[in-house]
């Protein structure tokens, strides 16, 4: 198996780990919820800026591709008679799957083809006990699955997160899917938080 780039940030590096998902141009666009592969195409070829919420959800599919080849790797060195830890890695790797699954899901026909979002993470009620932290965010071009995905690799959530419904009395946060706005400064643009879209009720599954 080809090494997988660990850092998505270059035209070269998205190339590989787009191979590494076996998708074509087309296929990572739908993915990342653009309007073609032109886009990709662009940005490999270093004719356009990788954008960072692209860079966000490749980098978090490497991770996960990464975790999965150990874990295969590591069952195919357990000696025979250790069906205990046979069933504990394959639980492992089938979690890694799912979220590999979930990460690049692709839309359905009736979707549509290019999605922009804020995802706000909160905490319902909040603690208010610094240094924990409260609330979190990602702006980007990502389900609410995959927002979901985000928070787990980069902000501790490491037993994992699903969604819920909101009389399930396991339900701790809510994220909140909001319009992408982007301003103007200069010869680039900055990106807020517009009108709330839609709300999911989200638990620890851990």
């Amino acid at each position: 198996m080809t090494e997988l780039p660990k850092l998505v940030r270059s035209p070269e590096a998205l190339k590989a780990a787009r191979h590494a998902l076996d998708l074509s141009a087309d296929g990572l666009a739908r993915m990342l919820r653009v309007d073609d592969g032109r886009s990709v195409r662009r940005w490999e070829a270093g004719d356009s800026a990788i954008p960072g919420p692209v860079t966000v959800v490749m980098e978090t599919a490497m991770s996960y591709l990464s975790k999965r080849a150990m874990i295969v790797n590591f069952l195919d060195m357990l000696r025979s008679g250790r069906d205990a830890e046979d069933e504990a890695a394959l639980n492992i790797l089938r979690s890694v799957d799912d979220a590999l699954e979930t990460l690049t899901r692709q839309p359905q026909a009736d979707e549509a083809a290019r999605e922009v979002h804020w995802y706000h993470l909160w905490r319902q009620p909040p603690r208010h006990t610094p240094p924990e932290k409260d609330d979190w965010y990602i702006p980007g071009e990502v389900s609410p699955e995959a927002a979901l995905v985000y928070f787990e690799m980069h902000e501790g959530f490491s037993g994992g997160l699903s969604f819920c419904d909101d009389f399930d009395l396991a339900a701790e946060f809510i994220l909140e899917k909001r319009e992408l706005l982007r301003t103007p400064r200069g010869n680039s643009s900055g990106l807020r938080a517009g009108r709330s879209l839609k709300k999911f009720h989200v638990k620890r599954r851990s």
